[in-house]
């Protein structure tokens, strides 16, 4: 995502459930939620194979899964290419990746 986007806390509207908001940035959705125990969760609309959420799966996204090539590092979150979640970006997730540029997922 390019940019930063700024909420404040008066703006979250508060549901059973705890607080909830959302944004665009672009054509991609980000809906977030905020559970009483203080755990977010955060949602979007752009495709799974969209590895840099910007609405489209396209040669950015192939690029940034070409540069991610490999065993990703420990932490949570560190290989955005690691579309399947096995820890590492590879074959599988170039498949996933083109599967998702020629359907338009």
């Amino acid at each position: 995502m390019q940019g930063h986007v700024e909420r404040r806390a008066a703006s979250l509207t508060r549901t059973p459930a705890g607080f909830v908001d959302s944004i665009n940035v672009g054509e991609v959705r980000y809906d977030f939620e905020l559970d009483p125990d203080g755990r977010v969760t955060a949602y979007s609309t752009a495709p799974a194979a969209d590895v840099d959420r910007d609405g489209a799966v396209d040669t950015i996204d192939f690029l940034l899964l070409l540069a991610e090539w490999g065993a990703c590092p420990p932490w949570p979150g560190a290989c955005r290419g690691d579309l399947d979640g096995n820890g590492a970006v590879d074959t599988q997730d170039f498949l996933a990746l083109l599967s998702a540029w020629t359907t338009g997922i």
